[in-house]
């Protein structure tokens, strides 16, 4: 399963093919559901139900989820992190990313479905990208990362949506990332 390698290994498979993964965080039968803190801000978007998480001007987005009952944080998304445009492409002001905290978004625990699309074609490109002498790739921060956790980590597109307490799927996320 290709999904992002800061993500728990627990995740449930929904759908896989070569550009689309999409998993489930948590179940609305188990109760295992999670809580989504962000550093962004909230726009409405005409006819959907939900306002979605954007990030702030000139800051990378960064999204949480906590879980209800332990209270453990997973980082769903790290704008500054992860995605090709962080990695390759925009280079943070740190300050920035410090200074800004996590809001709860208005939304009671449920479950979530995150979506990552993998539409680069890093095998036929990977000439266009720096080694060290491990062999890891150098990404735009000066730091290194193995070639597979590029591919992981390197997708273009995410989205994030809860369930309702009717199961209604609403999202609340939708970026492009390259």
């Amino acid at each position: 399963m290709t999904f992002p390698s800061y993500l728990p290994e627990n995740l449930i498979l929904l759908n896989e093919n070569d550009v689309l993964t999409e998993v489930y965080l948590g179940s609305q039968v188990s109760d295992e559901l999670f809580t989504i803190w962000h550093n962004g801000e909230l726009l409405p978007i005409q006819g959907e139900p939900m306002d979605y998480i954007v990030a702030k001007e000139n800051s990378p987005l960064r999204i949480v989820a906590k879980h209800c009952v332990s209270g453990q944080e997973i980082i769903i998304f790290d704008g500054s992190l992860y995605g090709y445009d962080a990695m390759f492409c925009d280079d943070p002001d740190e300050s920035t990313l410090l200074s800004l905290p996590l809001i709860q978004y208005g939304f009671s625990a449920a479950a979530l479905k995150l979506s990552f699309f993998y539409n680069i074609d890093y095998e036929n490109e990977k000439d266009n990208y720096e080694f060290d002498e491990h062999g890891d790739v150098i990404l735009i921060n000066g730091c290194a990362m193995s070639w597979e956790d590029v591919k992981r980590n390197g997708f273009d597109a995410f989205t994030l949506a809860l369930f309702d307490n009717n199961e209604n799927e609403l999202e609340v996320v939708s970026l492009e990332l390259a």
